[in-house]
């Protein structure tokens, strides 16, 4: 006999994206779902979590946190920010390794995942795609050799529904550059609306667009005088993400307590 598939537990479940992780873990040859989380006014309570994709899971939705982690491996947050503190502390008190993807996290939110690596292994990403996570170091590597002569812009394309702009993977991409300079984000962030132009020539422009069903398109570009190169990124469905994700579940659930990131997934994975 085989041995026992992992079993993932997937916080936000009936969301846009965790929609398509059970889509991935239906196809998953290693993991399983192990618990389906939505929220307690949720009308599919109760019933099968792959029911809305022709599925038969054998597992029900739920809003009892506690209850959904007790039959979990490794948990994949993809709720919304107001729920990260809960879950969190769900987790810590479970011992239930953590893989986070919710988007428009802020300072209080980071601090309390920090403080949580001391307990479990975590993990959070702005974006689990793959090939996103190779663009980011190759605009690291960028930056570092093309110097601060070069200015630069990122657009980030998403659909309508993303509440948080601009993404949390351009603020990750200007975070990196800004890194890269010896700089802060603060210190070198600039948000444009509108299509205005830029106050600031040495600052990192953002520019974010919310229209139809786009998964996601991110651009880097940097220019000097005669010459600019772009780096860019698109995302074709969420199925880009999923696959990321549950990669990055698989890797994480047996490693000791810290703070993890998707690069170390991708370095070992190709070792």
């Amino acid at each position: 006999m085989g041995s026992a598939r992992m079993k993932v537990a997937i916080l936000g479940a009936s969301g846009r994206m965790g929609q398509a992780l059970l889509g991935a873990l239906r196809q998953s040859t290693d993991l399983e779902l192990g618990g389906a989380l939505v929220s307690p006014d949720n009308g599919q309570i109760g019933q099968d979590a792959g029911a809305g994709l022709g599925w038969r899971s054998g597992v029900k939705y739920s809003a009892g946190l506690a209850e959904v982690l007790a039959h979990a491996e490794v948990a994949i947050d993809v709720t919304l920010p107001a729920a990260s503190a809960d879950i969190i502390a769900a987790c810590r008190s479970s011992g239930c390794p953590l893989v986070i993807g919710t988007s428009g996290l802020g300072a209080e939110q980071r601090g309390a995942i920090a403080d949580a690596a001391n307990s479990i292994a975590i993990l959070p990403a702005a974006n689990f795609s793959i090939a996103m996570t190779l663009m980011m170091g190759m605009a690291r590597e960028a930056t570092a050799r093309l110097g601060p002569a070069w200015q630069v812009d990122i657009l980030e394309t998403h659909h309508q529904h993303k509440l948080d702009r601009p993404s949390g993977t351009a603020l990750a991409l200007a975070e990196i550059i800004a890194g890269e300079r010896g700089k802060t984000l603060a210190e070198t962030l600039e948000c444009i609306e509108n299509g205005g132009g830029r106050k600031d020539p040495g600052s990192i422009a953002i520019q974010s667009v919310r229209s139809g069903e786009v998964a996601g398109e991110h651009t880097v570009t940097f220019g000097e005088g005669s010459e600019t190169l772009e780096l860019v990124h698109r995302a074709g469905s969420r199925a880009a993400f999923a696959r990321g994700a549950l990669l990055a579940a698989a890797w994480l659930a047996p490693q000791d307590p810290g703070l993890y990131r998707m690069e170390q997934v991708l370095a070992d994975k190709h070792r």
